[in-house]
C-alpha cells in the first residue's frame, strides 16, 4: 500500500515533490482574521475588499515558506543528501532529507540558506514597496511582505532548535566538540531556552495590553511548539550518545 502524501501536491522542484500540507488552510483562515481586520480599519472604505488583500497576503506568506525551504532543498541536493519532499503546513513549512553524510559544515549550509533567503525577500518587498506609489493594496502588501519576512529571517535565526539557528548551534558544538550528540543536546536546552523566552514575551505583552487575547494564545502556541522540538532534540542526542556508547562486542556477550 502506497504510503499517503502529506497534502496537495502543486510542483517538482528538481525531483522533489512540493505540497500544500492538510493543514495549511488552518493558518490561512488565522492570517485573513487578523489581517483583514487590520486593513479595514486602516481603509474602511475598501469593505470586503479589506479581507481579498487578506488573502493575498496569505498567498505571499506561502510563498515565502515556499521559498525558504526550497533553499534548504536545493543546498541539501547539493550536499548529496536525499530530499524527499517540501511541505508547507500549520507551522509554517519542512524539507524532508536524508544525511547520511552529514558534516558540521554541510549542516551549517543547509540551515543558514533558510534565514537567508527570507532576508533576500525582505529586501525584494523593500525594494519594491519603495517603488510602488499611492496606499493602495500593492504598496500595502509589498510592506506587509518585506517586514514579516525580516522577522521570519531573525526569528528562524535564533540559536535553539527547532529552529534554523539551533541547527548551527548544533553545527558548531558537534565541529567544536566532534561529537554530534553533544551538538544536538546543546541546541535543543537551546531551543527550550528560546521557548521560554517566547512564552516570557507573550505573557509580558498580555499584561501591558490586557486586550490582546489573541496574540497570548498565538505566542503561547508557538513557544509550546518550540519547546517540543527542542525536547526532542534533546532526547534525540540523549539517544545517540547513549547508542554511540555500546560496543557490540558487549551487546554480543
Amino acid at each position: 500500500m502506497p504510503e499517503p502524501t502529506p497534502g496537495l501536491k502543486i510542483a517538482s522542484l528538481r525531483g522533489v515533490p512540493v505540497y500544500i500540507g492538510r493543514t495549511w488552510p488552518i493558518i490561512a483562515v488565522i492570517i485573513v482574521a487578523i489581517f483583514g481586520p487590520q486593513v479595514a480599519s486602516l481603509h474602511p472604505e475598501w469593505g470586503f475588499g479589506a479581507y481579498v488583500v487578506g488573502i493575498g497576503y496569505a498567498l505571499l506568506l506561502l510563498l515565502s515558506v515556499l521559498v525558504h525551504e526550497a533553499a534548504h532543498a536545493l543546498v541539501a541536493q547539493a550536499c548529496h543528501y536525499r530530499v524527499t519532499h517540501i511541505v508547507a503546513d500549520l507551522m509554517g513549512g519542512h524539507t524532508s532529507y536524508d544525511t547520511p553524510d552529514a558534516t558540521p559544515g554541510r549542516s551549517a549550509l543547509v540551515a543558514a540558506v533558510g534565514p537567508l533567503s527570507n532576508a533576500v525577500l525582505a529586501v525584494i518587498g523593500f525594494l519594491g514597496h519603495r517603488a510602488s506609489d499611492g496606499d493602495g493594496a500593492v504598496p500595502l502588501l509589498l510592506g506587509a511582505f518585506a517586514w514579516s519576512n525580516a522577522f521570519v529571517a531573525a526569528f528562524n535565526a535564533l540559536p535553539g532548535l527547532p529552529l534554523d539557528g539551533g541547527f548551527l548551534v548544533d553545527a558548531l558544538v558537534w565541529k567544536l566538540t566532534g561529537n554530534r550528540a553533544t551538538g544536538m543536546k546543546a541546541a535543543g536546552w537551546c531551543g527550550r531556552i528560546v521557548a521560554i523566552g517566547v512564552a516570557a514575551w507573550a505573557v509580558l505583552g498580555f499584561v501591558r495590553a490586557p486586550g490582546s487575547l489573541w496574540s497570548l494564545v498565538w505566542l503561547l502556541f508557538i513557544a509550546s511548539f518550540l519547546w517540543r522540538g527542542a525536547s526532542v532534540a534533546v532526547n534525540v542526542g540523549i539517544n545517540r550518545e547513549f547508542l554511540g556508547g555500546i560496543r557490540v562486542a558487549d551487546v554480543i556477550r
